[in-house]
């Protein structure tokens, strides 16, 4: 066997089958905004992005992150995204209303976000 068609076969059994799975990925941002009271409580929003139409394919990214609507503390926030797999990538705070805005990124296969034509 000459070394030309070695390097071939080698390449068809280590290189070929790795591109012909990979997986398109797509970042997806999420906005998180924090209204503090004149007490300990908390109000939260959470802007994952279309609102007449879904985002996500897959329902339970959307309830994760509504879920976010529900939490007492700014920890446990910042926690549930990171359990969830998304990256905090920067914070913005406002004086009036008192409230710091969160973003975060994450990694989805193409497959797992709703098509978008307008891109």
């Amino acid at each position: 066997m000459s070394k030309f068609s070695f390097r071939v076969v080698l390449y068809l059994l280590f290189c070929l089958p790795n591109l012909l799975f990979a997986q398109i990925k797509v970042e997806r941002y999420c906005e998180v905004t924090v209204y503090f009271g004149r007490v300990k409580s908390i109000e939260v929003t959470v802007d994952y992005g279309k609102i007449n139409s879904p985002t996500f394919n897959d329902s339970t990214v959307v309830n994760r992150l509504v879920k976010l609507t529900k939490f007492n503390s700014v920890v446990d926030i910042l926690n549930h995204m990171s359990k969830d797999g998304w990256s905090l990538v920067t914070i913005s705070v406002l004086d009036y209303p008192r409230c710091k805005v969160y973003y975060f990124k994450r990694e989805f296969n193409v497959s797992e976000v709703a098509s978008d034509n307008s891109q």
